[in-house]
């Protein structure tokens, strides 16, 4: 893994702790921090390494599983500050993750808000 990677790996992985922080401490601008540091990484990332681009199945896919992890704790982060998400973020994901990640193992699979019946 690339530093940059490792280095959001690390921060994704602190998510529970913070959430005791704030909890023990009643502040909830250590989730806030947080969650604005832990942007700040991935953007960093996501302009570091490729993705869509890159050749090594493996790496890429390990990407997409990063870039969706993130996702997932900021929902999960702003939501505990009680803001709602960005509804982009949730109902429409960009097409390579649905390309990249295979499905189960059979049956139609979904792009977006469409069903692709033509892959199984």
């Amino acid at each position: 893994l690339e530093d940059i990677e490792q280095l959001l790996l690390r921060k994704l992985q602190k998510f529970p702790e913070i959430i005791t922080q704030t909890a023990e401490n009643f502040s909830p601008n250590i989730i806030s921090n947080y969650l604005f540091e832990l942007s700040q990484i991935f953007n960093s990332f996501y302009e570091a390494v490729p993705i869509l681009k890159e050749t090594d199945s493996a790496k890429q896919n390990i990407r997409i599983k990063i870039i969706i992890g993130t996702a997932q704790v900021l929902k999960n982060g702003l939501n505990l500050l009680g803001i709602p998400a960005p509804e982009e973020m949730w109902h429409h994901k960009p097409e390579f993750v649905y390309d990249v990640i295979p499905a189960a193992t059979s049956g139609p699979r979904f792009r977006g808000d469409k069903l692709r019946e033509d892959e199984g």
